[in-house]
């Protein structure tokens, strides 16, 4: 294809675009979808569920020992509203003072819960949830147990790296130190150590058989399944031996790593901010993008308006020749002179054309300020210019002297 031919391609070819307003609803629409899954995979929570991460519970004691402790609740509906307390995961382990009342808008209580009575539990580490349930939904205060054997001759205690989080399908390095207290070296035991949840349920466990001498460092790296969820989970080391048991434990975080989950808690709260911001950001470039495409169409409208004009001008002295020749040759050649003219003429006011575009497409990518401005003077000023002819095409339109000439020559 030569130039002539391409840039007369270009010309027959109407060029249409997506509205920039069009986008920002579509756009409009994707976030709103991304915010929804956003929510459920970086909430991690069922609906009407929230883990209060302000309270927790950590709990070390003997199984004849017995602990309580109080936390207080407040309505802060502005109605009053009823109240059920209950366990998940600690069925039979822990007990409450009241678990049904009613709290007026904005009241408060008291809420003892007790561990009592463990003695036919065995020693190890147990997890689970304080509910909290209203109207409103539940709220969920995560509490850990863990269940010492009658004697304290071993104590171990657990460092993980890095602290307290870790991404699905990656490594917990644990560092588990194991102390001989009650000078009983050596002593062989039995140790556990995995992944618990707030459920109560073990999602990890690994088990080895060890000596200890005074004191014992075993350092581990355990694998994340890459299936597992998003979440709060509880790392556990329970140590058994001759005479006695020994449990602590530590929390980890199971949550991809990324940008996001550098702000911890409030990664929801920056995700939602982010979004708004590209909303407005986008807002500002589509707004500049639709003053040049408005710029850009009225171009082109000019363009097709003022070289139909030319064209039908040129067709009209096509005619007005025709009628002063007589010969089908003299016809014919009149007839190629004007359509190789009108051509070059299409060629031309393309040419012009594409070079304001250009313009306009280099002056919005400026950074002034009042670059729309601009862009609106140059439009004012190439509507007096339009495209009009040029003397050196004007010159090839031929007289019917010259063709009778030519045809006879």
């Amino acid at each position: 294809m030569n130039k002539k031919e391409e840039v007369l391609g270009k010309i027959k070819t109407d060029e249409k675009y997506l509205s920039p307003w069009v986008i920002l609803i579509l756009f409009i629409i994707l976030i709103g979808v991304v915010s929804l899954i956003g929510f459920f995979v970086m909430g991690g929570l069922k609906s009407g569920e929230h883990i209060d991460s302000s309270v927790f519970v950590k709990v070390s004691m003997g199984p004849s020992d017995r602990y309580s402790e109080t936390i207080e609740i407040k309505n802060t509906n502005t109605y009053p509203s009823d109240y059920e307390v209950s366990s998940r995961g600690l069925d039979g382990m822990i007990s409450f003072s009241e678990t049904s009342f009613q709290l007026d808008s904005e009241g408060t209580k008291e809420l003892n819960f007790i561990f009592d009575d463990l003695e036919d539990y065995p020693s190890g580490i147990y997890s689970g949830l304080i509910v909290i349930s209203s109207e409103s939904g539940e709220d969920l205060i995560p509490v850990i147990l863990e269940l010492q054997g009658s004697s304290a001759d071993i104590k171990g205690v657990i460092t993980l790296i890095p602290a307290s989080q870790v991404e699905p399908g990656g490594k917990i390095i644990a560092d588990m130190k194991i102390y001989d207290l009650g000078g009983l070296s050596p002593v062989e035991s039995s140790i556990e150590y995995g992944l618990l949840n707030f459920e109560g349920e073990k999602v990890l466990v690994l088990s080895e058989e060890v000596e200890i001498i005074d004191k014992l460092s075993l350092m581990r790296f355990v694998d994340v399944d890459s299936g597992l969820d998003r979440g709060e989970y509880v790392f556990f080391l329970t140590v058994n031996y001759d005479g006695g048991a020994s449990a602590s434990s530590s929390i980890v975080s199971v949550d991809s790593e990324g940008f996001f989950s550098l702000f911890g808690e409030n990664q929801l709260y920056f995700f939602i901010l982010l979004i708004v911001f590209l909303v407005f950001f986008l807002i500002f470039v589509l707004y500049n993008e639709n003053s040049q495409e408005e710029i850009i169409q009225r171009l082109r409208e000019q363009y097709r308006q003022e070289l139909s004009s030319q064209v039908d001008y040129l067709k009209l002295k096509q005619k007005q020749n025709e009628a002063s020749l007589k010969t089908s040759e003299e016809r014919a050649l009149n007839k190629k002179y004007f359509e190789n003219l009108i051509d070059k003429v299409k060629i031309q006011a393309s040419t012009v054309r594409e070079v304001r575009v250009a313009e306009v497409k280099e002056l919005s990518g400026n950074r002034k300020e009042n670059k729309e401005a601009l862009m609106r003077q140059k439009l004012s000023k190439w509507k007096k210019e339009g495209y009009e002819m040029p003397s050196s095409l004007k010159k090839l339109i031929p007289s019917v002297d010259k063709i009778k000439k030519e045809v006879k020559s």
